[in-house]
C-alpha cells in the first residue's frame, strides 16, 4: 500500500471558498430570531476542518499510508449540534425545534446512523480530535476576529 486515505464526516469550519456551512446557517438563523427545524436524525461525528487539516499534515510528515477515519469526539443527531451551536454561540436554543427525518425534503438519500470511528488516526497520527464545544469555539473566535458574528 503506497496511498493514504483520509475519510471524514460533517465538517465544519473556516472556508476558503466562501462556502456556508451547518454552523453559518444555524448562527445566521438564530441571529436573525429565525426558528428552524433540525432533525432528530442523521446521526454522525461533526468534524472540526483544522483537524483535518492536522490530519493531513501529519499523514504527510509521519508517511503513514492506509485508510484513516478523521471524526469529531461527540456522536450526535442534527437537532442536537444544533443545540450545542446555541450554547457555544450564546444564542437561543429555544429557537430550535425538533423534527422527523421524513420531514425533510433532501435532493440525496441520506443513512439514518452515519459518523466514523477514528481511533486508529488518533493513535497512528497523535491527535486528539476535538469534540463540539473545542471545535465550535475555536470556531466561533476566528470568525469573531475577523469582524463576521458580533458575539
Amino acid at each position: 500500500n503506497n496511498y493514504s486515505i483520509l475519510r471524514t464526516n460533517v465538517v465544519y469550519g473556516k472556508s476558503t471558498t466562501g462556502k456556508s456551512d451547518f454552523v453559518n446557517w444555524v448562527v445566521d438563523s438564530l441571529e436573525e430570531n429565525k426558528e428552524i427545524n433540525l432533525i432528530e436524525g442523521q446521526w454522525g461525528n461533526p468534524t472540526f476542518a483544522q483537524d483535518i487539516a492536522l490530519a493531513v499534515w501529519k499523514t504527510i510528515v509521519k508517511n503513514e499510508k492506509g485508510i484513516f477515519n478523521i471524526g469529531g469526539a461527540d456522536y450526535v443527531n442534527r437537532y442536537q449540534f444544533g443545540k450545542i451551536i446555541a450554547e457555544v454561540f450564546n444564542l437561543n436554543p429555544d429557537l430550535i425545534l425538533p423534527m422527523q427525518t421524513d420531514k425533510l425534503v433532501q435532493k440525496a438519500k441520506r443513512p439514518e446512523k452515519g459518523g466514523l470511528v477514528a481511533h486508529k488516526a488518533e493513535t497512528r497520527l497523535g491527535i486528539k480530535f476535538a469534540n463540539l464545544r473545542e471545535g465550535l469555539t475555536a470556531y466561533r473566535y476566528s470568525l469573531r476576529s475577523e469582524g463576521y458574528y458580533k458575539i
